[in-house]
């Protein structure tokens, strides 16, 4: 799958979160106080409730905040398999 597959689904009000998942992990993974496994898990749990906070307590809602974690993290492993080819 491809990122404008996911991206597809993930509304422009919920793009924001894209990049906010991506500094949240960025920074836990420099920080080293929660294990590199457990990253894209804390980030589903953030997204969520971003996009929660964002645009409202409803499971679509919950669902636009792990579709936007779940970019995030795509866009991280394509940059790190990028950069180690």
């Amino acid at each position: 799958m491809d990122l404008t597959e996911v991206m597809k689904y993930i509304s422009k009000e919920a793009l924001v979160i894209v990049p906010v998942c991506w500094i949240v992990g960025f920074a836990i993974k420099k920080a080293k106080f929660i294990a590199d496994k457990l990253i894209p898990l804390v980030l589903l749990v953030v997204g969520a409730g971003i996009a929660m906070a964002i645009l409202g307590p409803t499971a679509q809602n919950a669902v636009q905040g792990l579709l936007c974690a779940g970019a995030s993290v795509l866009i991280h492993q394509i940059k790190r398999q990028l950069k180690d080819k």
